[in-house]
């Protein structure tokens, strides 16, 4: 079984907040992790890609989307 990723298609808007929180110095940890999981799954990014991308769990990444 090939391991194909599927990307999160994003509502208007939610990229630049996404972006904005990501780039946040105020905003809390979990936020920017889980802003910048979000971006890169919208890029088309395996689970295991972001996981490893971001130093977490692929678990954590699933949870997230």
């Amino acid at each position: 079984m090939a391991n194909r990723a599927k990307a999160l298609t994003l509502a208007d808007g939610d990229k630049e907040r996404l972006e904005k929180l990501s780039a946040s110095a105020t905003a809390s940890a979990r936020e920017h992790v889980r802003s910048k999981i979000l971006l890169y799954k919208s890029m088309g990014r395996t689970d295991a890609a972001v996981a490893d991308k971001m130093d977490v769990s692929v678990d954590t990444v699933r949870r997230c989307v």
